[in-house]
């Protein structure tokens, strides 16, 4: 405890100056400590291997608005949400995602070639050793590579760009490097992708099975063909209300014809049965055309022969007898009872309206008959048309009922067909850097850390050893060791330096 208080200071703790004279004092042990320290360091530092880093840069454009997926989805009315940085990084260090990587490395042709050894201790077998030792087994050769390729690479969020991230690779080789670089590109984007089509193929699942489910509901009855009946039948229906136009006009424009006919059959009716006809006697009317006949011929003569007379001055008793004839004739007939009758013209049109009598019933039984065909007609088109307007409103019943299952069903069709869409456009939302970063070989310690190392710890075992190798000497060696020793003691004289 006396040599302790040599080395302590009550100001700086510790006496640096005496620490001074022990390393001085022990210099053989101080020069071995020091030398040992800086081999040890120097020997650690050329023992590291050298570490090849490359990086590239990709951003995460699934929240940008001019995204590939996104403008796709925009079109079809689709809303997508992206990932955030965080959900980036954590999957590219997932399981399944360490996996396809070492299935795609696998895969690849110089695979046997590509060092995957661990960063601080340098595997003695090569991957080709490794490939023989599981007897080319697949599962094999991917297990050993999910163990050692988690430590090959990072994921970086760059700090100053949003969205944007450092894929940084380092290996013990230049080649394997770059190789592990471009797998981890392609697998980045193959598994971005596979995980877009994967989350859309569900949801394109569900809605299918949401969509037959809604079908079912239906029970059995097709919107479709009750469309088609329906539409069908309204197309019936205005036919029927065409044709039944076309036949009521016929029907009309017979029945004024059947009725004109029945008009001009009872007028002739009515004058074949007249009083006329009931008053008329041919025998009289023979003897009172016979003279009237004469009575026309008398008077013609009477009118030649004043012509004459008025030419000629001839003698008028011809012309009297002739006059006296005419009055003769004109008793004559006027004594036949209703001798007007007889010389009007009326056995002419008795006999005239007794003709037409015969063609004008022909004429109103042919009419009639096609007017009962037609009114028959007309009669089964509107009872053809009222059935089928039954039959249409009955299914635009059913269509009416259904309705909001067929809206859901259509909503449901429309939202499979963009799902369907977006499927096949499906393309990665990461966009990776054309540029690389170039190689930088650097060891795991920097030279500067062994050197601060180096320095720190031959200083704590400077101190260590000669502190030890202080406690244990009995010796001392100078008055300030024996003041410190033994302060409770006068010095009362000094030994002689016989060395001087």
């Amino acid at each position: 405890m006396k040599k302790l208080n040599v080395i302590l200071d009550e100001t700086t703790i510790i006496n640096f100056s005496f620490f001074k004279k022990l390393l001085l004092r022990y210099k053989f042990l101080s020069t071995i400590i020091v030398l040992i320290s800086v081999i040890s360091f120097t020997y650690y530092y050329q023992k590291q291997y050298d570490i090849y880093r490359i990086s590239k840069t990709f951003k995460n454009v699934s929240n940008d608005s001019d995204s590939p997926l996104t403008t796709i989805s925009n079109i079809v009315g689709e809303n997508k949400k992206g990932i955030s940085e965080e959900e980036v990084v954590s999957s590219l260090n997932s399981i399944d995602f360490v996996r396809n990587l070492a299935e795609t490395i696998y895969e690849g042709q110089d695979f046997l070639e590509i060092n995957f050894s661990d960063l601080l201790v340098k595997d003695s077998r090569t991957t080709a050793e490794v490939y023989a030792g599981c007897e080319e087994e697949r599962e094999c050769i991917i297990n050993y590579l999910m163990e050692r390729l988690p430590e090959l690479y990072d994921v970086n969020i760059n700090g100053m760009v949003q969205n944007n991230f450092t894929l940084t690779v380092k290996t013990l080789d230049q080649k394997s490097s770059r190789f592990i670089l471009r797998s981890l590109e392609d697998t980045i984007q193959s598994s971005r992708v596979s995980t877009i089509r994967r989350v859309h193929s569900q949801q394109k699942n569900i809605t299918q099975k949401l969509l037959e489910t809604k079908i079912s509901e239906l029970d059995n009855a097709d919107p479709n063909k009750l469309q088609q009946q329906e539409e069908s039948l309204g197309e019936s229906v205005k036919q029927y209300n065409e044709r039944i136009s076309i036949v009521s006009r016929d029907y009309h424009s017979l029945k004024i014809q059947m009725d004109l006919l029945d008009s001009q059959l009872e007028q002739t009716n009515k004058a074949l049965n007249s009083q006329a006809k009931k008053d008329y006697n041919y025998k009289l009317a023979k003897k009172a055309k016979v003279i009237s006949s004469k009575i026309e011929k008398y008077r013609q003569d009477i009118s030649a022969i004043e012509v004459a007379q008025s030419d000629f001055q001839e003698d008028s008793s011809i012309l009297d007898q002739l006059r006296a004839e005419l009055t003769k004739a004109e008793d004559e007939l006027k004594a036949i009872p209703n001798y007007k009758l007889y010389v009007g013209g009326t056995e002419a049109f008795l006999k005239k309206k007794d003709k037409s009598s015969v063609n004008v019933r022909f004429d109103s039984k042919v009419k009639k008959r096609q007017f009962q065909r037609v009114k028959n007609e007309l009669q089964s088109l509107q009872e053809k048309r009222d059935e089928t307007v039954q039959k249409k409103k009955e299914v635009s019943s059913k269509l009416k009922m259904i309705k909001p299952t067929m809206d859901y069903i259509k909503l449901l069709k429309e939202k499979l067909l963009q799902l369907q869409i977006i499927e096949s456009t499906i393309v990665s939302d990461y966009v990776f850097s054309d540029n690389v970063s170039g190689i930088s070989v650097f060891k795991r310690t920097s030279l500067a850390k062994v050197i601060l190392f180096c320095g720190f710890s031959t200083v704590f075992c400077l101190f260590a050893v000669v502190l030890m190798r202080y406690l244990l000497d009995t010796k001392i060696y100078d008055e300030y060791e024996l003041n410190k020793n033994y302060e409770n003691i006068d010095v009362i004289g000094k030994t002689p330096d016989f060395n001087s």
